[in-house]
């Protein structure tokens, strides 16, 4: 399962960033980069601002690449453990998958000049507190 979700969110960056590199030189100079909760445009940026949002996405998946490759830091490592590390490694798998895509659809969003989906920020809110609390009630098993 985590080897997918991993390779799920390498695809979802690489694929993100051959988008705005065909697309770049298309893009119009000034861009919506901020919406509020209707949808309403409520600033505009350079297109430059779009290689920053690349920059933070690929600073995001690597991160969570390191972190997920030190499992020390999770206090999960003697051998009675091992099934707290499964399961911590595969809420880190599915957060960082979480997090490539809900970027990645921003990025699509501010490229294509389209309204964000109104239920999107519910939506992240209740996904990213759901998969904590069930992963928290799992480790509580153990």
């Amino acid at each position: 399962m985590r080897k997918i979700l991993n390779t799920l969110s390498a695809l979802l960056l690489f694929l993100t960033t051959i988008f705005v590199t065909i697309n770049y030189k298309t893009l119009p100079e000034k861009l919506p980069m901020k919406f509020n909760f209707v949808g309403d445009v409520t600033r505009y940026g350079s297109k430059y601002e779009v290689i920053f949002m690349i920059i933070l996405l690929f600073a995001i998946y690597m991160l969570l690449e390191f972190v997920k490759k030190q499992p020390s830091m999770w206090n999960t490592m003697d051998s009675k453990n091992l099934k707290k590390y499964e399961i911590t490694a595969n809420m880190l798998s599915r957060m960082q998958l979480f997090l490539v895509s809900t970027f990645s659809y921003t990025i699509y969003t501010v490229c294509t000049i389209t309204k964000p989906t109104l239920l999107l920020l519910p939506a992240m809110i209740i996904y990213i507190l759901g998969d904590v609390f069930i992963t928290m009630h799992k480790l509580a098993k153990y």
